[in-house]
This record gives structure tokens, sequence and C-alpha cells, in this order.
């Protein structure tokens, strides 16, 4: 796999400085995953997320204080480097290390005085005309003033205008040591990026040999396989954590059957005959499988800015039968619309005048006298099917009990009469009765929603379900 591999090179120009340099090179795929290394497939990750936290990590360490000089860092020449507003800078790795070998010099105990020493030396090596002119106009940039400094040097010098000063050699005429004191100009002048950091930034961004690596190891990757002409969404994704020289294998398929049917295949080619769909290989298997042209190698969610950053969970649905939940459906409450209620009463043909407590109080008496008749049906059906409860799952409620219609009051009296069945709370038996509590109390405690039923259950006996309708 490729990566990078950083080093210090003589800066051509000042040679105490140090310039960076980088180069692509390929590195063993164990080292990859064991040593940490930046792994250059990661530069072309769809979101782009890994490489910018990348960026961000490596800027983090550039501008960290342990990185600068401090004597220069105080009068501004330790400024914090700051990404680039280049939308293409922001994915591409290569581009960030251009800035950083180009903005950043490196050296160790640099101080202020050394510094403008090896401008000046650096000035009195490229000594010409053009030199000295820039310097000049630096330190005086008002023309009358670099006319006046320019004539003090050379008494007998025609100057009109700027144009005037080509016609002179000023590198004849002036020195760098006619400006002694001029140390930010001389600076700026010798210094395209007068930028300074110490040399043990690249030590913290790179292993001992010097490839590219911000974590000590990757605990896990994911495989991707998928065909080149299929598209992303159809793309399995094998979730791999790291044991060791060990990694366990979990495909995330959900509920896909396209995409079980890709692991089940992956499977019976790599686990060893085993067949099973979570099963562990060694890296060495791995680096097999990446010669495979529909596998790729993925860090997709991994963030070198955030240690506490966790890879995405695989997930299978598991095929066949599974186990009926039933739960009570909606009924009556009292934050119901009146227009709910009079739709009730009006199918059992009882008067709907009155205000709403007068409503619910007439829907109370209406579901007690139900409730009575039709708890021959509920005994008979309950003593047959025993159920026990259990909690609901946030947003999956259970499907209707088959018993009694699927109407509201009807559905209130299936809940009137698991609340006096329900033995222990748990266990909903026919043979158990609590009479503490009366019919129109338990019927107004539901309406009230001071007796919650947000449950399910499921039946503990192996009968057959029949529907029982009154």
């Amino acid at each position: 796999m490729k990566t990078y591999k950083l080093r210090f090179e003589t800066d051509p120009e000042i040679p105490p400085f140090k310039r960076l340099h980088y180069e692509e090179v390929e590195v063993p795929f164990k080292d990859i995953i064991q040593r940490g290394i930046h792994p250059n497939s990661m530069n072309q990750e769809a979101s782009g997320r890994e490489l910018v936290s990348l960026r961000n990590r490596l800027y983090e360490v550039l501008n960290d204080d342990v990185h600068t000089l401090p004597h220069l860092a105080r009068i501004g020449y330790g400024e914090e480097m700051k990404e680039s507003m280049c939308y293409y800078d922001r994915y591409d790795l290569t581009s960030n290390f251009a800035r950083i070998a180009k903005q950043i010099r490196f050296a160790d105990n640099l101080d202020y005085p050394q510094l403008v020493e090896l401008a000046t030396s650096r000035l009195r090596e490229i000594w010409k005309h053009e030199t000295a002119r820039d310097l000049a106009q630096a330190v005086y940039p008002d023309f009358n003033d670099l006319r006046d400094f320019l004539k003090g040097k050379s008494p007998g010098i025609k100057l009109s205008g700027y144009k005037d000063i080509e016609n002179h050699d000023l590198a004849t005429i002036i020195s760098i040591d006619d400006f002694e004191g001029q140390d930010k100009a001389i600076i700026a002048l010798a210094i395209e990026w007068p930028n300074f950091r110490k040399t043990s930034f690249l030590s913290d961004i790179i292993t001992d040999d010097g490839y590219l690596s911000l974590t000590k190891r990757f605990d896990w990757f994911g495989l991707e396989i998928k065909k080149e002409e299929e598209h992303s969404d159809q793309a399995l994704i094998v979730l791999c954590e790291v044991e060791g020289d060990q990694v366990h294998l979990m495909p995330d398929t959900d509920a896909d059957a396209r995409k079980r049917d890709k692991a089940e295949a992956f499977a019976r080619r790599w686990s060893n005959g085993t067949g099973k769909y979570c099963f562990t290989v060694s890296l060495d298997t791995i680096e097999q499988m990446l010669e495979e042209p529909d596998i790729t190698i993925t860090f997709d969610g991994f963030r070198y800015d955030d240690k506490n950053a966790s890879h995405n969970e695989a997930s299978l649905c598991i095929r066949g039968p599974t186990i009926g939940r039933f739960s009570v459906q909606r009924y009556p409450i009292e934050s119901s619309t009146n227009e709910f209620i009079k739709e009730i009463l009006t199918d059992y043909g009882v008067s709907m005048t009155g205000r709403k407590e007068a409503l619910i109080e007439k829907l109370v008496k209406l579901a007690t006298e139900r409730y009575k008749a039709l708890a021959p049906v509920l005994d008979r059906f309950f003593s047959d099917h025993t159920y026990i409860k259990v909690p609901q799952p946030e947003r999956d409620k259970g499907k209707t009990f088959p018993v009694l219609a699927d109407s509201p009051l009807d559905q209130l009296i299936l809940g009137i009469y698991i609340v006096r069945h329900l033995r222990g709370n748990v266990v909903l038996d026919a043979a158990c009765e609590n009479p503490a509590v009366g019919i129109v109390d338990t019927a107004q405690a539901l309406i009230d929603k001071k007796i919650d039923l947000d449950c399910d259950f499921i039946a503990v006996e192996q009968h057959k379900t029949m529907e029982v309708k009154p």
C-alpha cells in the first residue's frame, strides 16, 4: 500500500534552515495496520472526512506551542499556519505538504540576532541592483525620502521619478551595511516566508523510519466488496476488528438480501471452510483479499482529530420466524377529541350531548356494560392462550391481539381485562383476577392515563392462535 515518507532537506537558500521533503512510497500492509501508518487509500474515501481529520491534526501539531521558537514567535515569526481556502487543497494531501514545505523553515535554538545575521548573509550573497532597489524601497516607501537616501550615498545621482532608479546600478551605490538596524526589512527580503518551527515537529507525525503516522495503530478498518459496475449502495461492507495478527470479520448486511448473498459467497471463499458469516483470519489473509479486484479497504468513520471516534457497527437481519408480539391498540383517552369520543358513542346509540366530562362519563358507562358482556369471550380465549408482558420497543408497537375487534372501544375493553388479569404485573392469566379495583374505576384510570399499557405481550404456550370474535 502507498503512504508518504517525510524527511528534512537542507534549505538551498539558507543552509542552516531545513525544509520538509515528502515522497509517495510503498509500505507493507501489516505496517499500515500495526504501526498506524497513514494509508493513501484513505485519501480517496467518498466523504473526504478522513483526510480532513488528518489535515486538521497535521496543522494542530504544526501550530502547537511546543514546536514554535519562542523568541521568534513573540515577534511574529511563528505565525499560525491556517488551512487553505482552496477547495481542492482541502482534499489533497500533497498540496498541504507543499504549502508546509514552501512556507515553513525548520531550525532549533534560533533566536532573533541569529535570524538577522542569516538574513543579512543571504542578501550579501545575492546582492545586485534588484535586491538593493527592493530593500531601499521597503525602508523608504516615500520617494522623496528614497531620493534623499540615495543622493546621500551618491550626490551626483539624477532621480526625478521611480523610473530613473533603473538607470543606475544601485548595487554599486549602496550596500547591505547601509541598512543597519532595518532588521525586519532585511528578513522580509531575504526570506519569502519568515515563519519558523522546531524540527521536533517532524518526529510527532512520522514513525522512526519516516513514514507518515498520526496514530499508534489501526484497531479496525473495513472491506468494501463491490463490482465495478455496481452502485455504491450495493456494496457490502465487512467490519474488521484487529487484535494482534488476527482480524475478526463481521459483514454489515442489515436486511438487504443481495448483501446477504454477497456475505455468504464471501464466507465460502475466505472462512476456511466454516461458511460462517463472522470469522477470523490473519492479516496475511486480508492482504490476499485486497489483491481481488472487487475488494478494497476502507477506513470510513476513522478520525485522526477525534480520539473518541468509533467505527460503524455491523448488523444482520435474521431470516425465519420471529416471536410474535401483541399489544392493546389505540383506545379513547382523556386527551382524545370530542369528535372521536362522539363517534364511539354514536356507534352504540348513546347520546352525544354534554361537555367532554359528560361524554367521558358516558364512555366509561358504555365500556363497563360492554366489558361485562364480553368478559366470557375474553376468559375463553385467555384460558387457552397465556401471555407475558415485555417492554415495547420504541416506535415498534406489537400487532393486534386475535380477540375482539380492532376498534377503539373494544381495545379499551381489552385493556380493562388485561389490567384486571395481570398476575405479578407480568403474566396475563384468565384464572387470576384482581377485584380490588372495580371495572368502572379501571376504565376511568385507563382513559385518564393513570394506568399505562405501552407494553407488548408474547405467547408462552405452543397453541395455534385462532381469532375469537364475539
